[in-house]
């Protein structure tokens, strides 16, 4: 079955999102015919803007049942699911979603049809990773492969009128 809707839970907080982009645009290189969309809380939306490796975000700042009713009308093939909690991984498999990747740690492994071990020292903590990289994994395990762990971020010119706004009230040294 191909792959036409792709929904990638995006972490919860901006160095993360951050981190994500390079996810983004190995999904984009290894699906680039599919609908990529993206959920995330709302403050976090403005990082991706103006990147050709998505295209559409929803705002999950509502309730648990808005954002499972969101999955269920998107009709995504596949999810990735970023976040490390058990929350975000329930919307996945509640929201209908066939395919499922993502770390199976925090108790969530049976919620996910491919689940990735996180890194583990000998005495079974985990083991710190950088973030872009085990997001790649989550990529890899799409079937895709990164060309580039390069972080990228966009211009667009909404921002561009933001970051003037806040600069032209700040004191001039």
């Amino acid at each position: 079955m191909p792959v036409e809707r792709i929904w990638v839970r995006c972490p919860n907080w901006v160095g993360d999102m951050v981190m994500a982009m390079p996810l983004l645009s190995a999904l984009r290189e290894g699906f680039p015919r599919a609908l990529i969309t993206l959920g995330g809380k709302p403050h976090l939306k403005q990082i991706p803007e103006g990147s050709p490796w998505f295209d559409e975000w929803i705002d999950l700042a509502g309730p648990f049942w808005q954002a499972v009713g969101a999955l269920r009308r998107g009709r995504f093939d596949l999810a990735l699911v970023l976040p490390r909690s058990f929350r975000t991984a329930l919307e996945a498999k509640l929201g209908d979603i066939p395919e499922r990747i993502g770390f199976s740690d925090q108790g969530r492994g049976f919620l996910l049809t491919k689940r990735l071990e996180p890194a583990r020292e000998p005495d079974g903590s985990l083991t710190p990773v950088y973030n872009a990289d085990a997001y790649l994994k989550l990529a890899a395990a799409a079937g895709c492969q990164a060309a580039n762990r390069r972080i990228r971020l966009f211009e667009t010119p909404e921002g561009i009128a933001r970051a003037e706004a806040i600069l032209k009230d700040l004191p001039r040294p």
